[in-house]
């Protein structure tokens, strides 16, 4: 993208080192009662599309960047579409982005007018990588056979409303890039899963339970107000799927 001022911002996966994201890259748990981690995995059973991280991460980047500067009239990018401009709420803006060859890192901040008038920030950090069943960020890794990879994409922010903030401050955003990616793709098999929170932050990652997008779909078709994991958590379903009671957002997660 190139802005009115003549800036230029460019992504050139070939200058990305082939290191890892180590073990202070992320970590799915948190110290604060008022934050919490939510988290989606693609899954490839047989195989990983080539080129699949460079594209996926240009294609966020860019929206990333569009929606941060929507506003910016003499920015010049492609507009973003309607299904992407209503995954996040208020302006947007980046504090940090960090990237590998197989992971990239977001903080992104979101500004909310209080009924004082004074003007609030939430942060929300979000973390996509795609992992080997050996890797030490691998969610779920037990669950899943030898050769199997996990695309996962996790974000932390606050818990409140059902994880609104995050879901609105970017993570929504971002998952809606990466399936629009996946779905370019021909003849790719993939499942799609949503991991317990709770199993997050109080069980191994490898350990950590999922629901099927199938059971997704379906507690968002029936209005369900929580699910439960195998290890008898109870989750508010709001932070599994986006759903909230405005109608439409309650497709937040279908595509």
């Amino acid at each position: 993208p190139e802005t009115g001022t003549g800036a230029k911002f460019f992504f050139l996966p070939s200058l990305l080192g082939r290191c890892e994201p180590d073990d202070t890259a992320w970590t799915y748990k948190s110290t604060d009662s008022w934050k919490t981690t939510i988290c989606h995995a693609v899954l490839f059973p047989d195989g990983v599309p080539t080129g699949l991280m460079e594209r996926l991460t240009a294609g966020v980047l860019s929206s990333i960047y569009a929606a941060s500067n929507e506003n910016d009239k003499d920015a010049a990018f492609a507009p973003l579409s309607p299904t992407i401009r209503e995954t996040y709420e208020g302006p947007l803006s980046v504090k940090e982005i960090l990237c590998w060859r197989t992971a990239f890192f977001l903080k992104i901040g979101t500004q909310a007018t209080q009924p004082d008038g004074s003007i609030k920030e939430s942060i929300v950090e979000i973390f996509t990588h795609l992992a080997s069943k050996d890797s030490h960020l691998c969610i779920g890794s037990d669950y899943i056979g030898a050769g199997m990879r996990r695309l996962i994409t996790s974000g932390r922010g606050q818990v409140g409303e059902g994880g609104r903030k995050i879901w609105k401050g970017g993570y929504l955003l971002v998952l809606k890039c990466i399936m629009r990616v996946m779905h370019e793709y021909e003849g790719v098999e993939f499942e799609k899963h949503g991991f317990c929170p709770d199993c997050l932050s109080k069980k191994h990652v490898s350990e950590a339970s999922s629901w099927d997008h199938a059971a997704i779909r379906a507690a968002m078709t029936n209005s369900t107000p929580t699910l439960h994991c195998q290890f008898g958590h109870v989750v508010d379903v709001r932070l599994v799927t986006g759903m909230y009671d405005q109608p439409r957002q309650r497709r937040s997660i279908r595509n």
